[in-house]
């Protein structure tokens, strides 16, 4: 089943997301290519409730690249779910430093 997922933003929202992403160095378009993975998965994986699991993944991106904080991590997913994603962002980026190192 082919499904169509469009989204656009006014040149205000595009300036400040473009503000936001150049503070943390990323790039647009690989920003934009990060979401389209998100979704993709999702769309591709998840049969229930797939809008929650896009919300999810969206959020832990932000969280991952530092773009929102802990605690509204924790507002959107819970405590016990923020919990889980806070140790596997903080045990990856510890691994990726090891392998970095040896």
């Amino acid at each position: 089943m082919k499904r169509r997922v469009q989204m656009s933003l006014d040149s205000g929202h595009v300036e400040e997301l473009d503000g936001i992403l150049r503070d943390v160095g990323i790039p647009r378009s690989t920003f934009v290519n990060m979401l389209i993975e998100d979704v993709n998965f999702v769309i591709k994986n998840i049969e229930d409730n797939p809008g929650y699991y896009v919300v999810e993944r969206l959020i832990t991106r932000l969280y991952s690249l530092g773009l929102i904080k802990y605690h509204d991590l924790v507002k959107t997913l819970g405590p016990e779910r923020a919990s889980e994603v806070s140790t596997i962002i903080r045990t990856v980026r510890k691994y990726k430093r090891w392998r970095e190192q040896s």
